[in-house]
């Protein structure tokens, strides 16, 4: 069932597998369940991935260094493809993040 699931699936199901530094937009579930979800953002960014945890959950950070309150599941997260790009710091030197 599993491998079928995937075969049927294969075009939607995608693994990002996202390095610290990359641009991504965050998808907002909150309005899924709202009424008035037509005018509402779907996505929010582009923000940075500042490292991942073990468990496969994302830290990141807005474009001005401000961290996210608490960690991003993978599914929430698609790549963002910048116009031009953008020479980041070393984002583990700046920012203090305790990897569980």
């Amino acid at each position: 069932m599993a491998l079928q699931f995937e075969c049927k699936n294969a075009a939607i199901i995608c693994n990002f597998n996202f390095k610290s530094g990359n641009l991504i937009l965050l998808r907002n579930t909150a309005i899924e369940k709202a009424l008035n979800r037509k005018m509402c953002p779907q996505y929010f960014g582009p923000m940075v991935i500042v490292l991942q945890n073990w468990g496969g959950t994302y830290i990141i950070c807005d474009l001005d260094g401000t961290l996210a309150h608490m960690p991003i599941t993978a599914f929430r997260i698609v790549p963002y493809f910048a116009c031009e790009n953008i020479d980041l710091p070393n984002l583990k030197q700046h920012i203090d993040v305790l990897v569980t």
